[in-house]
């Protein structure tokens, strides 16, 4: 579908962020996302053309999913054939929504600092003209193609930006709320990964819980699971003269947005989740059979860059999984082998750690002072069931 008052279907505010003397003369409806729907844009501009795009947002994700979840699990992967040209201008309709197109803003400037040739670099965000319930984001349009890379290529690639990145005050977070696809991550500050982390998993619980309604049996595990398994897996990262860097992740690098540019013929990652964390965070979307750039990968990652205590690397990849796998139940609920996968992971790791962090062997003197001593209090997850 092409609209025929192509300059008049947009905001006078994106028309403004494109280059001066541009003249619009399609836009087309091109693709969905998770949490949106998109059209393309064509301009003619110094003689020649250029094109760009933008998303447009649904009225209620988190419902959305529920009532239509059978068009998504499908029409996601359409989406993904369709839009094998893209680069997104996103525009997002729902209040609670609104911080997405400056989160993603934020994260594509951030690794497009590091790594310039292997990623879609932003043009601008801002709110429509007299509108601030909506927003935009805007970069170049990219030719894609959805094969993905060599494991070797995107293994240097990943390295580069978890080494050659570095969190502007030392800590983990992100100075901004990024968002995967429709939930928010809770990205405030902190020394102490092991409170970060399970700040941000009760979150993806709660989360979860908004979609589907209480689960009594998600609950204990989980609890259990945060109690016992959370502080013997990630505990040890920052104790015993151990410590790990706040690295710059993607935060959502799956096969979806690990592309190659038909042009240049580099893969490119794209549609971030960012925050300065654990590197080993990135892989969070790569364990199960149903990701293209699998556990294969995973494991050549821990093979050149795995954390200390090098051994607890492939558990702390299955908690990792865990917390992704409860996003993606709270996408896509009709995937309900999906929190069963999760929920079977919590058990075996609470079966293979019950003594929990009294079962390391190791020094658990910290090794850096760090807020936070393992008990990690969310006051806003309280009456969910999950604090």
């Amino acid at each position: 579908m092409t609209d025929s008052a192509s300059a008049q279907s947009l905001d006078t505010a994106i028309v403004a962020a494109l280059p001066d003397g541009a003249k619009v003369v399609s836009v087309t409806r091109h693709g969905n996302t998770r949490w949106s729907t998109g059209k393309r844009i064509d301009v003619e501009v110094g003689g020649g053309t250029k094109s760009y795009f933008v998303k447009v947002g649904a009225s209620c994700p988190a419902l959305l999913y529920r009532e239509h979840a059978a068009f998504f699990v499908g029409g996601h992967q359409r989406m993904r054939a369709h839009n094998a040209l893209r680069s997104p201008a996103q525009i997002i309709e729902v209040n609670e929504y609104l911080e997405a197109a400056r989160g993603e803003f934020e994260g594509a400037k951030a690794i497009a600092a590091v790594i310039p040739d292997n990623t879609i670099a932003p043009i601008a965000w801002g709110y429509f003209a007299g509108d601030r319930t909506k927003t935009w984001y805007l970069t170049e349009f990219r030719h894609l193609s959805e094969a993905a890379p060599p494991f070797d290529q995107l293994l240097a690639i990943v390295l580069k930006l978890h080494r050659g990145s570095a969190s502007p005050n030392g800590r983990f977070g992100f100075h901004v709320t990024p968002f995967c696809g429709a939930p928010p991550m809770v990205v405030d500050w902190s020394d102490n990964w092991e409170e970060f982390w399970t700040r941000d998993f009760r979150a993806a619980l709660a989360y979860l819980e908004r979609v589907h309604g209480a689960n009594a049996e998600l609950e204990e595990v989980a609890e259990e699971f945060i109690d016992t398994v959370v502080p013997r897996l990630l505990r040890p990262l920052q104790t015993g003269g151990r410590d790990i860097k706040p690295s710059l992740c993607h935060g959502d690098l799956f096969d979806g947005n690990i592309h190659i540019d038909l042009d240049s013929g580099n893969p490119v990652i794209f549609d971030p989740c960012p925050f300065y964390g654990h590197a080993e965070m990135d892989l969070q979307c790569m364990r199960r059979a149903r990701y293209t750039v699998g556990h294969e990968f995973v494991k050549l990652y821990g093979k050149a860059a795995a954390s200390e205590p090098k051994e607890d690397f492939d558990d702390r990849n299955v908690l990792y999984t865990i917390r992704n796998d409860i996003l993606t139940a709270g996408m896509f609920p009709n995937r309900t082998f999906v929190l069963d996968d999760a929920i079977e992971d919590m058990r075996w790791l609470l079966a293979k750690y019950p003594d929990g962090i009294d079962g390391f062997k190791g020094d658990l003197t910290p090794t850096r002072t760090v807020t936070g001593g393992g008990q990690v209090h969310v006051d806003g997850l309280k009456g969910l069931g999950l604090h």
